[in-house]
């Protein structure tokens, strides 16, 4: 739809791209779209523009083949919205980012976020959060094997001069561990996913103040082997995922 963004999508080379599915009026955005591990399915988040405000954040499927399209959550305030799914291993649950705006209106301030999972299969859907808002949880990413989520703190454009860690958790809450422990005024890391084989983190490396000079660098889940993932050259990069072993 005009002036919205669309979910497309395109074979590696850049060819055979193809809109899937076309945001219309109210839709105002479809974005952060995650693959089922099986490659069937869209995960993705969307909400409408309703009189210049924000409204009826969702999260919702959709079936390659049939281009059937179902929404399995709907967020109760419209002050809050949702982002960066990604699937666990069996495909049966979702991790998912809820943002708490100050208001609905385009200017709004982020106030905080959190990350939780949704059931996918439950008759009725629920967001069940791991994390409280104050701790702002962003970016969660699901371990390909292992009921094990990664996930940094503030968005990288959010706090001037950080910190910003990655920590790993259980899809219960438990087990929080600190894998990065950078200070305020030192590099932050953001945006981590794992690696298809499970066995290490990669993330953006963000140097300097606001924006800043984001790289990209790989760590192992202890904390220990942080290593630039640029091989030649000085390279800026952000939202790092490494493309699995055919």
């Amino acid at each position: 739809g005009k002036g919205t963004r669309d979910l497309w999508v395109a074979d590696a080379d850049g060819t055979g791209a193809e809109r899937v599915l076309d945001c219309t009026d109210p839709c105002t955005q479809m974005d952060h779209p995650a693959w089922s591990p099986d490659g069937r399915t869209l995960a993705y988040t969307t909400w409408d523009l309703v009189d210049g405000t924000n409204v009826h954040a969702r999260l919702a499927l959709l079936d390659l083949a049939t281009r059937r399209m179902r929404t399995i959550l709907t967020v109760k305030d419209d002050r809050d919205a949702l982002a960066w799914p990604r699937w666990s291993p069996d495909g049966r649950r979702i991790v998912v980012e809820m943002q708490r705006w100050s208001d609905t209106s385009s200017n709004a301030d982020l106030t905080g976020t959190a990350i939780g999972v949704v059931n996918v299969d439950d008759a009725t859907p629920a967001w069940k959060p791991i994390t409280g808002l104050p701790a702002w949880a962003t970016y969660p990413d699901w371990h390909p094997t292992q009921d094990l989520i990664v996930f940094s703190t503030r968005p990288w454009d959010d706090l001037d001069t950080g910190p910003s860690n990655l920590f790993t958790i259980r899809p219960d809450g438990s087990r929080l561990t600190e894998v990065t422990r950078f200070a305020e005024g030192e590099s932050r890391a953001v945006q981590p996913t794992w690696t298809p084989d499970g066995r290490q983190i990669i993330f953006t490396k963000v140097e300097g103040t606001g924006f800043g000079s984001p790289t990209m660098a790989t760590i192992l889940p202890d904390g220990t082997g942080m290593t630039s993932a640029i091989t030649s050259g000085p390279m800026f990069g952000t939202h790092p995922r490494l493309r699995p072993t055919p």
